[in-house]
């Protein structure tokens, strides 16, 4: 009965190692369940006496785990004390591999410090499995431990790993080493700051186990990514933005290749590219010098088998360059929609106040009692008859702006909310005004 079970045993694990690879290939996914080590916090003595403060998570994306690291030093403290920093994350393909795009984190610290240190990145197919740091009035230093993620899925020891750069300086107190437990990597940090000063104040390694899984059988795309990219060229056109283009080599990484069909890779735009089975790799192809749209944004594109049915992998491949249209139109940034809505309030302002006055000396010049009083008067109902009018006019504007090259950003949306809703007020206080005055 023994030699049974010792039997059975072994099936068993020598089915879960044939399921959990595919052409002799690991396949891995993050796990979903999120530890965290315990806080290191600034010190609280005599020379630095206020406490750190929590300030919130900054964990890398669904899927991505830390691969490096980024900061700005530079304070009161000192000149290579870390004022704030940042993780750096990639995504994890199921091959073990990670993606080629980085996702930065929020920041530990609000203090922009004097200069940038970093990014310091692991080397290929490794991520974050521990930290030293120095730690005193404020984090001081951080030097990353970065593992394979196959030695990680494998239960190696995390203490076995590879030493990465600092960031920062050597000041403060030496902090041991501390490693995520085994078979886990770093995917975020719990933040901690200093309230008198902004400056970072500690943190917390979060971590997430990497787990062995089932190699697709169906579908075996699991990366794309830019390479090689050129500078942006305006397509000869220096009034237009939305032609503007460069050139990368796009590499789509899979774990086996099929028999027949061929390798298609769409998005940026109309891109559409395609290369039979017959002439591609036996685990990646490069389509080289490929035009892709210059929009300053991460470039999603799609690669597919077409003898596959459904085997379509979706990615951030990597970052475009910034639109080159010298001539091209524009719509203000966030603080110059900053300008822009204070110089609304203030021109509304002038206007009620400036109405209200003239009121006050009419009654003042016929010897009427001036009852209109330095307010700010407003009528509901004018008003939202006036918003959606409003509304409609700055979207027409940002329409009318789009077609002739202009780039939307994210400051658009927020700041033609508000200097529609200052707007809309102007007009239903001039509209009511009117009437009064007739």
């Amino acid at each position: 009965m023994k030699r049974f079970l010792q039997s059975c045993s072994f099936l068993l694990v020598l089915a879960f190692g044939l399921s959990t690879t595919l052409n002799g290939q690991t396949c891995v996914t993050l796990g979903d369940v999120v530890g965290e080590l315990t806080p290191v916090l600034k010190d609280n003595g005599q020379f630095c006496p206020t406490p750190a403060v929590e300030t919130g998570v900054c964990d890398c994306p669904d899927g991505f785990v830390a691969v490096g690291y980024v900061g700005l030093e530079g304070n009161s403290y000192g000149g290579m004390v870390l004022s704030q920093f940042s993780l750096r994350c990639r995504q994890l393909n199921i091959d073990g591999t990670l993606g080629g795009a980085v996702d930065v984190t929020c920041a530990n610290g609000s203090d922009v410090g004097n200069m940038t240190d970093g990014p310091i990145d692991a080397a290929a197919g490794e991520a974050l499995v521990g930290f030293e740091s120095n730690v005193g009035c404020a984090v001081d230093g951080l030097e990353g431990y970065s593992k394979s993620i196959l030695e990680v899925a494998a239960g190696d020891a995390n203490g076995n790993s590879n030493i990465m750069t600092e960031i920062g300086g050597m000041g403060g107190s030496a902090q041991p080493v501390m490693y995520v437990p085994d078979g886990n990597v770093i995917i975020g940090m719990r933040t901690y700051e200093d309230p008198g000063n902004n400056i970072s104040a500690g943190f917390a390694w979060r971590y997430a186990p990497i787990q062995t899984v089932a190699c697709p059988a169906d579908c075996p795309l699991t990366d794309i990514s830019l390479s090689n990219a050129s500078a942006c060229d305006d397509n000869g056109t220096p009034d237009i933005a939305s032609d503007d283009f460069f050139t990368a080599d796009v590499t789509v990484t899979y774990l086996s290749a099929p028999t027949d069909g061929s390798l298609e890779v769409t998005g940026s735009g109309n891109l559409s590219i395609s290369a039979p089975v017959a002439s591609i790799g036996a685990n990646s192809y490069t389509f080289t010098n490929v035009q892709l749209r210059a929009s300053g944004l991460q470039v999603p594109l799609s690669a597919s088998f077409t003898s596959i049915a459904g085997c379509t992998l979706n990615d951030l491949a990597g970052n475009a360059p910034q639109p080159c249209s010298p001539d091209a139109p524009g719509i203000p940034t966030m603080s110059e929609w900053g300008l822009i809505l204070f110089a609304l309030i203030m021109f509304t302002l002038s206007v009620v106040f400036g109405t209200q006055y003239q009121q006050k000396l009419a009654f003042a010049n016929t010897g009427a009692n001036a009852s209109a009083g330095t307010k700010l008067p407003f009528n509901k109902q004018a008003f939202f008859k006036a918003l959606p009018w409003v509304y409609l006019v700055i979207a027409a504007i940002f329409a009318v702006a789009i077609v002739f090259g202009y780039e939307p950003t994210n400051a658009d949306l927020p700041g033609s909310l508000f200097a529609g809703a200052i707007i809309a007020y102007l007009v239903q206080y001039v509209s009511v005004f009117s009437k009064k005055s007739e």
